[in-house]
């Protein structure tokens, strides 16, 4: 039961916790105490203990029973705002994911004396977040469908079934062997390969020159008028895969100059005597000074025959002599101008 409030007055002796303190004189009977001397009954409450020099009275001293240091007294606060520290994040890389929040306890905090106390203490404080995004939303999932594949490039066979985000041609597509993973002498493999490594190995055929050789002759005819016999043979650029006969490519694929593709087998004899024929001309017959003709005179000309003929002196086509005809007219001198009257 509580006392008399009215009845009590701070004591005038040496209260517990004073270095004067006595106990005999703390401990006096109820009945004989007098208001100016405090009694047991109505001073043991903590509003009248003195704490020591490094204590404060604890909040609710009035109400609070027990004469002494440790139940009346405590160190001065020290406010805080106290959280629990924020546990690892381990996040999934997988597409599709939602924000993740997590939470923790927050407490407006007594680091003196270890006790939460009312948050009000802790309003002039910044307060440490209480909740964050532990793991962030994941792109969403792409597919394979929604992607074109470049040039040089065919989709999977087995695209995976969604990707981290926009799919990538690298994620969707593989790439076909081409003429640049080839090297002189050798030819892309013929349907494309598709590859990751792309190597000689894994795109290219070794490529070499495909020719007859030349057919032999035992003799050539060495008569008179006889022409220039040519021989030809068939000269390919063929790639060659493993047990293959071969198949034709650009020539430009294989290595070194092109083998001929003809050649002289027996070259022309000398043509025979019956058989030589040519022009024959006279040479122009008049040498005029034009300088010299009057005016009014006509156009001065002259013409020769030019024929075509063999050694025997027999007449022949304009078209069995070689080379051009020669000329078989000129103008010696032009017309003069016209005579003034």
């Amino acid at each position: 039961q509580m006392p008399n409030v009215s009845s009590c007055k701070k004591p005038l002796f040496q209260q517990p916790g004073s270095p004067g303190y006595v106990k005999e004189v703390y401990d006096l009977p109820a009945k004989s105490s007098t208001p100016a001397v405090c009694t047991a009954e109505c001073c043991s409450r903590c509003e009248f203990f003195t704490c020591n020099a490094s204590s404060v009275l604890k909040p609710g001293a009035k109400t609070r029973w027990g004469f002494s240091q440790e139940i009346c007294c405590e160190r001065p606060p020290e406010i805080q705002w106290k959280a629990d520290e924020w546990p690892p994040a381990v996040c999934s890389k997988e597409c599709g994911l939602h924000e993740v929040h997590e939470t923790r306890k927050v407490l407006c905090w007594d680091a003196a004396n270890l006790a939460e106390v009312d948050v009000a203490l802790c309003s002039a404080l910044k307060q440490p977040s209480q909740t964050r995004v532990r793991c962030p939303a994941t792109a969403s999932c792409g597919t394979c469908k929604a992607t074109s594949c470049p040039e040089g490039h065919v989709a999977k066979l087995q695209p995976p079934s969604s990707c981290a985000g926009p799919c990538t041609a690298a994620e969707c597509c593989d790439r076909l062997c081409s003429a640049e993973d080839c090297p002189v002498g050798h030819s892309p493999k013929s349907p494309a390969p598709t590859c990751t490594n792309c190597t000689v190995a894994t795109c290219c055929d070794p490529t070499r020159w495909s020719f007859e050789e030349w057919k032999q002759r035992n003799e050539c005819d060495s008569s008179c008028g006889q022409p220039e016999v040519i021989q030809h043979r068939s000269v390919l650029c063929k790639a060659y895969p493993v047990e293959d006969a071969g198949q034709m490519v650009r020539n430009d694929l294989c290595e070194g100059p092109m083998p001929a593709t003809s050649r002289v087998q027996c070259p022309a004899t000398a043509a025979c005597v019956a058989d030589v024929v040519d022009w024959v001309y006279s040479e122009w017959k008049y040498t005029v000074d034009c300088s010299q003709r009057e005016c009014g005179m006509r156009e001065l000309t002259e013409d020769r025959e030019v024929q075509c003929k063999d050694k025997s002196g027999k007449f022949l086509p304009d078209t069995r002599c070689p080379g051009v005809k020669p000329s078989t007219h000129r103008v010696i001198c032009p017309a003069t101008p016209a005579c003034k009257e």
